[in-house]
C-alpha cells in the first residue's frame, strides 16, 4: 500500500510536471500570439493602409497627380513645396515574365503607401496641435454653454444661500475666540464677492480666447523651445510651420530618397530639383530618366532593381515612423487635455464664484483648486509645448549633422524618441504635484491651519484635499501605495463580495478558491445516517482520532522493540515491530500502515515503504500456507521472502514473524519418561512416533507415560521446536550469507513444519494441545 501511494505521489508529482509544462506551451502561445500582433502592425497594418490608400485613386500612376485623397486636406509639404501625399517609390513593376520583380513591387506599393499614411499623419497631428487650430471648432459653443450655466447657478438666492453660511461661520469663529480664522473668511468672502463678478461676465474668456492663457503658454513654450535650439522666430505660427516642414524633410524626403535609391538625392542641387519635378509629374519612367540625366546613375540602377533589401529598408523606416507618430500622438494628447483640463476648471470655477467660495472648507478648497489649475493650466501648456517643441527642433538639428545618413539618425531619432516619451512621464508627475502643492498651500493658508503661512513645507493636506497628497506628495511610491491601498480595500470589502458573488474576488484564481470553498462546504456539512461529517464530534474528527491511535500503537511498539535491543524509530527492526503494533492495534488494513508510521516518527520514506512491503508479502502468502499453525505459516512465508530479498526489511520481518510463533509458549519441563520420549522425538522426528504419542493422548493405546503426560509431551514438542527455530533465526538473521547459519535455521523450521503436516492428520497437533490447554 505504501507502494501505491508512492506511485500516487509521483503521478501527483506528474501531474504538476505536466501542469509545468502547459504553463510553458501557454507562455510559449502568448509569445507567438504577440510576435503576430507585431507582424501584423509591421506588415498587415501598413499593407492595409497603403492598399486603400491606393485604392482611393484607381491605379498606381493616378497616386501621384491626385495624392491620397484621405490625406491631401492635411496640405503637409516639404521645403520644396511637394505635397508628401504626392510622393512615389520609383520602381519597374516586372512583367509576367518577371513574378518575383512583380511581387516585390507590389510589396514596395505598400509599404511606402503605408509609410506616407503614418508619417503625414504624424507631422499634421504635431502641427495641429502646436497650431491650436483645434480649439476654434468647439470655442464659442464652450463659451456659450459657460453663459448658460451661469445664468442658471449665479442667481441672487444662491448668493444669499452661500453668503448667510458664511457669516454664520464667521460668527462661530469669533465665539470660539478664533479671530484670526474669522479675519481671513470675512477677507475671503470679500474677495469672492468681489473677483466672481468679474469672472462671471465672462466665464472662459481667459481660457478660450485667442490671447487667453492658453494660447499665452503656447507662444511661451513655442518662443522658449526656439531659443533654446537656436532658432530666432518671433512668430510662433511661423515656427509651427517650419518645425512641420523640417519634419517632412527629415521623416519623409530625405528616408523615401534613401529608401528608394540608396542615399540622399538632395545631396546633388540638381538631383534635388529633378526629383522634385519628377514628383510632381507623377511619372515613374520620367523621374528615372531625370535621375539619369543629372548624373545620379546609382540612383537611376536602384530604380530599374527592385530589392529585397528594399523591402527590408521599408520595414525599418516603417517601425521608426510608428515611433514617430506614437511619439506626436501622445504628446499631442497630452497637451489638448492640458487645455481642457483648464476648461473642465473654468466651469467648476462657476459653481465656486457662485456660492462654494463663501463657505469655509473644502467648498473653497474646491474653488482654490479650478483657479489655480486655470491658471497653472498656462504653465503646464507652456511646460508640455516647450517640451515638444524641443524634441522636434533637436530632432530637425540632429537630421542637419547626418549628412547623408539619414537612416542612421532615422534609428537613433526613434531610440530618442523612446526616452522621450518615458521622461515625459516623469515630467508630467512633477507638474502635477507642482499643482498640488500650490493648491494645498493656498487652501492651508485661508483655512489657518498649520503649515499654511512661512517657508516651511510643514502641514497635512488642508481640507478638500483628500488623499491627492498622498498620491503627488514627490515620494517615490507613495501614489502606488495609495493605489494599492484602494485596491486591497476594495478587494476586502463586502460589498465587492456580493457583487461578484466570491470573496477576495480580484485576487488570482479567486472563482477556483470559491468553487473548492463551497465544495468543501458541503462534504463537512453532509450527513450520513444522522451523524455529521464535519465538526469536532464528526466522522472526520472520528478518522483523524483513529490515525492518532494507530500511531500511539506503533509508537509504542517501536519503543517495546528499541528496549528488547531491537532497533527502535528510523531501523528495519523498529519499523517492522511498528507495523506489527498498527495492525494489532486496530489497523484494518495496510493502507493505515505508512501514515501511523510517520506519525510514530518514521521519517525514511523508503525505509516504510520496504516494511510495509515485507508485510505485505506475508500476509498475503502466509494463508497459503496449509499448516495448523498460522504463526508458523507466517514463518514459512518471511522465510521465502528473506531468502529471495536478503534485505534488512526481509531480515526484520522474518525476526517479527518468529517471536509472534515462539510468543506465548508454556515453557514446560519434562521428567523421566515423558522427557526421554520427547527428546527422543526430537532427535529423529518421525509420523509413527508422533502418531504414537497422539494415541496415548486420546486413550487410545496405553504406554510407560499417562494420557496427560502424553498431552504435555505433545505441547513440550511444540515449544520446543518454536526455542529452535528462534534459536536459528537469530544466528540466520545475524550472519545471512553464512551458509552453516541458513541450513540450521531451515532445518529446525522444516522439522516444525514436518510435526505439524503428521499431526494435523490425527485428532490433536501440538499447536491445538497448546490452544486446548488440556
Amino acid at each position: 500500500m505504501t507502494f501505491r501511494i508512492t506511485q500516487l505521489t509521483r503521478g501527483g508529482r506528474a501531474q504538476v510536471g505536466r501542469a509545468e509544462g502547459g504553463a510553458a506551451v501557454a507562455r510559449r502561445r502568448r509569445w507567438l500570439r504577440r510576435l503576430a500582433v507585431f507582424g501584423s502592425v509591421l506588415f498587415v497594418l501598413p499593407a492595409m493602409l497603403g492598399a486603400a490608400a491606393l485604392a482611393a485613386t484607381g491605379d498606381s500612376e493616378a497616386v501621384a497627380t491626385a495624392g491620397f485623397p484621405a490625406l491631401n486636406w492635411m496640405n503637409i509639404r516639404d521645403s520644396s513645396g511637394v505635397e508628401l501625399t504626392h510622393y512615389r517609390f520609383v520602381t519597374t513593376h516586372g512583367s509576367i515574365f518577371e513574378p518575383l520583380e512583380t511581387a516585390v513591387s507590389v510589396v514596395l506599393g505598400l509599404e511606402f503607401a503605408g509609410y506616407i499614411v503614418i508619417v503625414t499623419s504624424a507631422i499634421w497631428v504635431i502641427g495641429y496641435t502646436m497650431s491650436f487650430h483645434w480649439l476654434d471648432p468647439f470655442g464659442d459653443a464652450l463659451a456659450g454653454v459657460a453663459r448658460s450655466l451661469h445664468a442658471q447657478i449665479g442667481i441672487p438666492m444662491v448668493l444669499l444661500v452661500a453668503a448667510s453660511l458664511g457669516a454664520f461661520i464667521v460668527a462661530w469663529f469669533v465665539l470660539r475666540g478664533h479671530h484670526a480664522r474669522a479675519a481671513t473668511q470675512a477677507v475671503t468672502m470679500v474677495g469672492v464677492a468681489v473677483l466672481g463678478p468679474v469672472f462671471m461676465a465672462q466665464p472662459l474668456e481667459d481660457v478660450l480666447s485667442s490671447h487667453g492663457l492658453m494660447s499665452q503658454g503656447r507662444d511661451i513654450g513655442i518662443a522658449v523651445a526656439a531659443g533654446l535650439t537656436g532658432h530666432a522666430y518671433s512668430d510662433p505660427t511661423g515656427l509651427v510651420a517650419t518645425m512641420q516642414v523640417n519634419l517632412a524633410d527629415n521623416f519623409a524626403r530625405r528616408q523615401v530618397q534613401v529608401w528608394n535609391f540608396g542615399h540622399v538625392i538632395d545631396d546633388r542641387p540638381g538631383c534635388a530639383a529633378v526629383w522634385s519635378a519628377g514628383v510632381r509629374s507623377g511619372s515613374d519612367s520620367a523621374l528615372a530618366s531625370g535621375l539619369r540625366g543629372c548624373g545620379d546613375l546609382a540612383a537611376y540602377q536602384a530604380a530599374l532593381n527592385p530589392s529585397m533589401g528594399q523591402v527590408g529598408s521599408g520595414l525599418v523606416v516603417l517601425l521608426c515612423a510608428g515611433i514617430l507618430l506614437a511619439f506626436g500622438a501622445y504628446l499631442s494628447v497630452k497637451i489638448i487635455w492640458s487645455a481642457l483640463d483648464s476648461v473642465f476648471h473654468g466651469f467648476a470655477a462657476i459653481f465656486g464664484f457662485a456660492a462654494g467660495g463663501f463657505v469655509y472648507g473644502p467648498t473653497q478648497t474646491f474653488l482654490v483648486r479650478n483657479l489655480v489649475d486655470s491658471f497653472y493650466g498656462a504653465v503646464v501648456m507652456a511646460a508640455y509645448v516647450i517640451y515638444l517643441g524641443l524634441y522636434v527642433l533637436f530632432l530637425g538639428n540632429l537630421f542637419d549633422q547626418a549628412r547623408g545618413q539619414a537612416t542612421v539618425v532615422l534609428i537613433l531619432a526613434a531610440v530618442v524618441e523612446v526616452v522621450g516619451l518615458l521622461q515625459f512621464r516623469r515630467f508630467a508627475a512633477a507638474l502635477r504635484q507642482g499643482n498640488e502643492w500650490i493648491v494645498n498651500r493656498f487652501s492651508l493658508a485661508l483655512q489657518q491651519a498649520p503649515g499654511g503661512s512661512g517657508a516651511g513645507g510643514g502641514g497635512g493636506p488642508a481640507l478638500g484635499m483628500g488623499s491627492g497628497g498622498l498620491a503627488h506628495s514627490g515620494v517615490p511610491g507613495l501614489g502606488l501605495l495609495a493605489g494599492a491601498a484602494a485596491l486591497s480595500t476594495l478587494n476586502n470589502n463586502p460589498a465587492s463580495a456580493w457583487l461578484f458573488n466570491r470573496v477576495s474576488p480580484l485576487e488570482p484564481h479567486s472563482m477556483k478558491r470559491q468553487s473548492a470553498m463551497l465544495d468543501q462546504w458541503g462534504v463537512w456539512n453532509a450527513r450520513w445516517n444522522g451523524e455529521k461529517a464535519g465538526g469536532p464530534d464528526g466522522l472526520a474528527t472520528h478518522t483523524y482520532l483513529d490515525r492518532l491511535h494507530l500511531s500511539h500503537a506503533a509508537r509504542d511498539a517501536a519503543a517495546v522493540a528499541r528496549d528488547a535491543g531491537r532497533g527502535g524509530v528510523n531501523t528495519a527492526r523498529g519499523a517492522a515491530a511498528a507495523v506489527d503494533g498498527v495492525l494489532v492495534g486496530g489497523g484494518g488494513f495496510l493502507g493505515q500502515v505508512a501514515a501511523s508510521l510517520r506519525g510514530a516518527g518514521f521519517t525514511d520514506e523508503d525505509m516504510i515503504q520496504r516494511a510495509v512491503e515485507a508485510r505485505g508479502y506475508v500476509v498475503k502468502h502466509g494463508g497459503d500456507v496449509s499448516l495448523a499453525d498460522k504463526n508458523l505459516a507466517e514463518v514459512v512465508a518471511a522465510s521465502h521472502y528473506a531468502s529471495a530479498m536478503n534485505t534488512p526489511a526481509a531480515h526484520a520481518e522474518l525476526e517479527r514473524a518468529v517471536l509472534d510463533y515462539s510468543l506465548g509458549r508454556e515453557g514446560l519441563q519434562l521428567q523421566g519418561a515423558s522427557r526421554r520420549v520427547g527428546e527422543e522425538y526430537l532427535t529423529a522426528p518421525s509420523r509413527v512416533k508422533l502418531s504414537q504419542i497422539q494415541k496415548v493422548a486420546t486413550g487410545e493405546e496405553s504406554a510407560a507415560y499417562s494420557e496427560a503426560d502424553a498431552s504435555q509431551i505433545l505441547r513440550w514438542i511444540g515449544d520446543e521446536h518454536a526455542r529452535r527455530v528462534s534459536a536459528a533465526m537469530t544466528n540466520f538473521v545475524l550472519n545471512p550469507t553464512d551458509p552453516e547459519s541458513r541450513r540450521r535455521f531451515f532445518a529446525a523450521q522444516n522439522a516444525a513444519v514436518d510435526t505439524d503436516y503428521w499431526a494435523a492428520e490425527a485428532t490433536r497437533a501440538p499447536a491445538s494441545a497448546l490452544a486446548a490447554g488440556a
